[in-house]
């Protein structure tokens, strides 16, 4: 992984760190949908640099069993990835019951516009939701050994970040 900061030490960013208490896991990676690309066209996943930072700080203690920075930064890559993932794999889901409906509905419009009901999670809209099972998959995907440490983190996220275990997967 290349980086511009220097690997013998892990970088603190405070100003990330506040912002995941807002935002979640988004204020250090997201999914652009393919349904809404950004300005230039753009659609994927995103990592920001100083997100896998920040994530390869969450895991640091995982230095003692004998975790190189580049194995956390590797590892924080994979972490933000795989909820990401999860959100691609939404859209893909909700586009094949838009085409399979011949586009009766634009069902991923009214997902994202949250003018969907949610009967069995009352406690949640539709976004938090998603990101509730967004962190889920994320954690299903990651190693035994990251999934103590990722709940921990996810618990200081906001409402939905920090109900994956409302939905687990």
């Amino acid at each position: 992984l290349y980086t511009k900061y220097k690997k013998e030490s892990l970088p603190v960013f405070l100003r990330r760190k506040n912002r995941i208490e807002r935002d979640g896991i988004d204020a250090l990676a997201w999914y652009q949908p393919f349904h809404y690309p950004d300005k230039f066209g753009r659609w994927g996943i995103f990592l920001l640099e100083d997100g896998i930072w920040t994530i390869a700080n969450e895991i640091e203690e995982l230095r003692n069993d004998g975790y190189t920075i580049d194995d956390l930064l590797i590892s924080g890559s994979r972490i933000l990835f795989w909820h990401e993932y999860f959100h691609f794999l939404n859209e893909i889901a909700v586009s094949t019951i838009e085409i399979s409906s011949n586009f009766a509905q634009t069902n991923y419009q009214i997902l994202q516009d949250r003018k969907f009901a949610l009967s069995n999670y009352s406690h949640l809209n539709y976004y938090e939701l998603e990101e509730a099972l967004a962190n889920s998959f994320c954690l299903k995907k990651s190693d035994r050994i990251f999934r103590i440490i990722l709940k921990n983190f996810m618990n200081h996220q906001p409402a939905g970040y920090r109900d994956y275990n409302c939905v687990k997967m």
